[in-house]
């Protein structure tokens, strides 16, 4: 998952706060048996829109790593809506000075939703 690359690359000796959210409950217990497997911690991962984590405070993450739906199974949630949602949601949790990582096959969407003001 992107949440244990992430982890693994993580540039400290101190794991990160992973947070994650899927509306798929087959996806989220992948994740939490991989991140479990290492001994990470997953009690951040729950089923969910990653458009609206509330509990996280404006500029508190350090980094966002979202995997937009694009593809043939993901088609129907690969609207502009949902990657404009992504998007603003990112930019209100991302730190100054930290990172948005986005991966869609979508790029004309991707680069649309980019270009708007967060």
């Amino acid at each position: 998952t992107l949440l244990l690359a992430a982890a693994r690359l993580w540039p400290s000796d101190q794991s990160p706060r992973l947070v994650g959210r899927d509306l798929s409950m087959e996806a989220i217990y992948g994740c939490k048996n991989n991140l479990a497997a290492v001994g990470l911690d997953t009690s951040d991962i729950a089923k969910g829109d990653g458009q609206n984590i509330t509990f996280l405070e404006d500029g508190t993450a350090t980094a966002v790593i979202c995997d937009l739906p694009c593809g043939v199974k993901h088609r129907r949630g690969a609207t502009p809506s949902v990657y404009d949602g992504m998007l603003r949601e990112a930019a209100r949790l991302v730190r100054p000075g930290g990172r948005c990582v986005l991966l869609s096959t979508r790029r004309e969407m991707l680069a649309r939703a980019v270009m708007q003001e967060p």
